[in-house]
C-alpha cells in the first residue's frame, strides 16, 4: 500500500456533517462530484488543525472576474467616500471573515448551549408568570380576607414581574447570539458577526442591571424584614 493510499482524510460540511475517513483518491472523487465547495474544512491525518478545502484544492477558490469599462478619473475621486457595492462580488460592508477552522469549531460547539441556555431562560421566564399570576390572586384574596396583606402581595407581584422581564430579555438575548453564531459559521458574514456582537452586548449588559436591580431587591426585603422585628 502506498503512502497517498494510506492517508487518511477528513472533511466538514458548511452544516457540520464530518466525513471520513477517505483516502486522497476517494476526496478528490468528491471535490469533482461537487461536494466539496470552498465553505467546506478538510482534516488529513497527522495535522493539528483543519484547513481549508480551497487551500488543499487551489482550483476551488473562485476567480475574479475581469472589469471592462472606461478608465476611472482619479484625480476627481472622493478618497473618504464609503465603499459601494458593485455588480462583482461583495461590498467591504459584508466581507467574509477569515476564521481559522478551530475558531469556527469553537464558534459551532458554542451555538447549541447558548442555545440550550436561551431555552432554559425562556422556561424560567414562564415559570415567572405562573408566579405573577399567583401574587395577583394572593393580592386579591387579601383584599377580602386581609391575610396576606395587599401592600406584601403587591409589592411580590412586582419583584416577580421584574424577575420575569429580565429572564425573557436574557433567554432572547442569548437564543439570538446562539443563532447569529451559527449563521457565521455557515456565512463567515461580517454583519452576521456584528449581529451576533450586539446579541451579546445586550446580554452581558442584561444581565449586569439584571445583577445590580436583584442587589436592590435583597436590600429592600432585608431592611423590610428586620423593621418588622423591632
Amino acid at each position: 500500500m502506498t503512502d497517498a493510499q494510506s492517508e487518511q482524510w477528513y472533511v466538514k460540511t458548511k452544516t457540520g456533517e464530518n466525513i471520513g475517513p477517505l483516502t486522497k483518491q476517494e476526496l478528490t472523487e468528491m471535490k469533482t462530484q461537487g461536494r466539496i465547495d470552498p465553505g467546506c474544512q478538510i482534516l488529513k491525518e497527522g495535522w493539528a488543525n483543519w484547513d481549508w478545502a480551497a487551500n488543499v484544492f487551489p482550483d476551488l477558490r473562485p476567480q475574479s472576474p475581469a472589469i471592462s469599462g472606461p478608465a476611472i478619473n482619479q484625480g476627481t475621486a472622493n478618497p473618504y467616500a464609503s465603499p459601494q457595492q458593485t455588480g462583482f462580488g461583495i461590498s467591504n460592508d459584508d466581507e467574509q471573515l477569515n476564521f481559522t477552522p478551530r475558531m469556527l469549531q469553537l464558534l459551532s460547539e458554542t451555538k447549541p448551549w447558548l442555545l440550550f441556555m436561551g431555552v432554559l431562560g425562556y422556561i424560567a421566564a414562564g415559570i415567572m408568570v405562573l408566579g405573577c399570576i399567583g401574587m395577583f390572586a394572593s393580592a386579591l384574596i387579601g383584599g377580602r380576607r386581609g391575610f396576606p396583606p395587599v401592600a406584601f402581595s403587591m409589592g411580590m407581584l412586582l419583584v416577580f414581574g421584574a424577575i420575569t422581564v429580565i429572564y425573557f430579555v436574557t433567554a432572547h438575548s442569548l437564543w439570538t447570539y446562539g443563532s447569529k453564531l451559527g449563521q457565521v459559521v455557515h456565512t463567515r458574514s461580517k454583519s452576521e458577526m456584528e449581529k451576533a456582537l450586539t446579541a451579546q452586548k445586550t446580554f452581558w449588559r442584561i444581565v449586569g442591571i439584571g445583577a445590580l436591580v436583584m442587589l436592590i431587591i435583597y436590600a429592600i426585603l432585608l431592611f423590610g424584614a428586620i423593621t418588622t422585628r423591632m
